[in-house]
Order: structure tokens, then sequence, then C-alpha cells
């Protein structure tokens, strides 16, 4: 198989498919910066299909196996794509199914094999990082069941834990790479601000999906956030005020390390800020409308409206006419009178 950097085009067409926020991210980075982060992301996104597939075990980790050889030899890289598309994916999105069933998916892997050494590394040891934690998180070892069967995270440091495997290891790698492509090191500390950044992201999803995932009775938020209501109510109700205060301290990690990138980071830090705004307002929705959320009259979405409001912020941000303090003043202080 032909080892070279697929096009732009075919990157965006497969973000667009799997992930739309992410795809809206990507583009404002450097074109060569964008075309690996692109990448990475497609990588990742076919480990979190594997995860989040109905397929039995012993198939999944015939597929993480697959993958993992993918990426580490590359004489048998169309023998392990063979393998990765041998197996009928099940219990995932169409767009996902898609993506797995199209001459793109071994196109990433391909792509992959022509990036420079430095950079393969990166890639590679985040994803096994994250498909490390998968494997963890896909037994029932760190769940714990509620009060109606249904399954919690069975403690904070586990929550946070499994935030850092799915997105505080793409944190890491955005940086990683951003470093070699900037050719400029970041302040000594930066990882821990990074780290923060990737769990507050994926914090905001847990607490957006939450109701959701209860309906299928498999919940990724921890008890702890649930058992003060259980004297007040059955089933288990989200306390709200717990939620809050555990993602006001990724928020102000993610703060900090938008602070700490040099202006030289250009791209990255458009990135950073139409990734962490619409956090923000996601957040501010929840919290403002959410009794009418939990009786299902209000889905738990910004709507498109405010999403262009979040673009046009993160524009003003950028160019110095705003601050981020403004947001975060306005959920975590101002904002608590809901």
């Amino acid at each position: 198989m032909e080892k070279k950097m697929m096009g732009w085009e075919e990157i965006l067409q497969n973000l667009n498919l799997v992930s739309r926020s992410f795809a809206l991210c990507i583009p404002t980075l450097e074109a060569g910066l964008r075309d690996q982060i692109g990448l990475s992301y497609l990588l990742m996104r076919a480990l979190d299909s594997i995860e989040d597939s109905t397929l039995p075990l012993d198939k999944k980790d015939f597929l993480f196996k697959a993958f993992s050889d993918a990426l580490e030899v590359p004489e048998d890289l169309e023998l392990n794509i063979d393998r990765l598309t041998s197996v009928p994916m099940q219990g995932i999105k169409v767009e996902e199914v898609t993506f797995f069933k199209s001459p793109s998916f071994g196109h990433v892997f391909s792509s992959f094999w022509s990036l420079g050494l430095r950079e393969r590394e990166i890639i590679k040891k985040y994803c096994l990082e994250m498909r490390k934690g998968m494997i963890k998180f896909g037994g029932d070892d760190p769940f714990i069941s509620g009060i109606n069967g249904e399954n919690f995270i069975k403690s904070m440091s586990l929550y946070n834990e499994y935030c850092y495997y799915v997105a505080g290891t793409v944190g890491l790698l955005v940086t990683e790479l951003a470093e070699i492509f900037y050719q400029e090191d970041l302040e000594k500390g930066w990882s821990d601000f990074s780290l923060g950044f990737g769990r507050c992201l994926q914090k905001t999803n847990i607490i957006k999906d939450h109701l959701d995932d209860l309906k299928k009775g498999h919940c990724f938020l921890p008890i702890d956030f649930f058992q003060s209501k259980l004297r007040f109510s059955s089933p288990l109700k989200l306390d709200w005020d717990m939620a809050l205060n555990d993602i006001r301290k990724e928020f102000e990690l993610a703060r900090s390390y938008l602070g700490l990138l040099p202006e030289s980071f250009k791209g990255l830090r458009k990135f950073c800020l139409l990734a962490i705004i619409p956090a923000y307002k996601t957040i501010k929705f929840g919290a403002k409308h959410w009794e009418d959320i939990e009786r299902g009259l209000k889905p738990f979405k910004i709507s498109r409206a405010e999403m262009g409001e979040c673009l046009l912020f993160a524009n003003k941000v950028y160019q110095g006419q705003d601050s981020l303090d403004n947001l975060h003043n306005d959920l975590f202080f101002e904002g608590r009178s809901f």
C-alpha cells in the first residue's frame, strides 16, 4: 500500500461525517498542523467506534489488536486494515459505519505512515494510551450499580481517569504536535493545563449526554454526583451544584492553558477558543434550563444561532476585543441565580 498523505478535502469530508464540532475547529489550524491533527482525530474516532460498538468483547479485542498493529508494523499494514474492516460494526452511528466501509478508512492509516518519525511516535503513543483506557473502562470493574440498576463510575478519581484516557490524551497529542510544528516549546508545566482542557470538553459532553446514557443503563458520571439526592428523590437525579463545582476547576485549567499559548501559536489559539466557548455556553444552557431538560421539555443542546454567537465571540477574544473571563464569571459567579 502506498504510504502518502491524504488530501485535506478527504480529511475534512470524514471529519464532517464523524464529528461536526471538531470539523469546525480543525480548519482554523495552519495547513500542516491541520492535516496532522485531523488525521489523528480520525484515528481516535476509529478507536472510539470500536469501543462504542455492541460487538462481543472478543471481537473488540481482535479489532483493538489490529488497530495497534496498524500503527506499529508497517509491513503488515494492508493485512491489519483488512482485519479492521472484516468485522461488521454494530451499535454505532450510520456515519461511523460509513467511515469504516469507505476507502478513506485505509487512507487514514497509510497517511499516518507518511508522517515524520516524531509525529508518528506522538500520535501512536496517545492512540495506544486511549486504547488502554477504553479496554479498562469497557469492563465492569470501574462501575457501580445505582438503585435502579443503572451503572455509574465508582468514584471521582475514576471519573477523572476516564476523562484523561478519552480526552486528556487528545489535549496532550495536540500540544506536542503543535510544539514541533511551531518549533517552540511551551512553558514547563503545560501538561496539567492541557489535560484540564481535554477533561473540560469531555465532562461537558458527559453531562450533556447523561440523561440519554441513563436510559441505556450506563452513565459515565460518578455516583458521587447523585448520592446526595437519594434522600430527596427516586430514581437518582444529578446534583447539579456538585457537577458545576467539579467542571469549574477544569474550565479554570483550560483558561490557563489558553493563557500560556504564545502569539506564534495562532492557529492553535483559534482552535482552542472554538472548542471551549461552546462548552461554556452548553453548561450555561444546562444550568439555566435544567428542570425543563430533565422533564424532556428541552433538548440539552445550544441552538445554531447560539453556535453562531460562539463563533463571533471566539473571534472577539482572539482579536483582544473581549475576554474568556467574562464568560467564566457569568457562568460560575454572576450566573448562579438560575
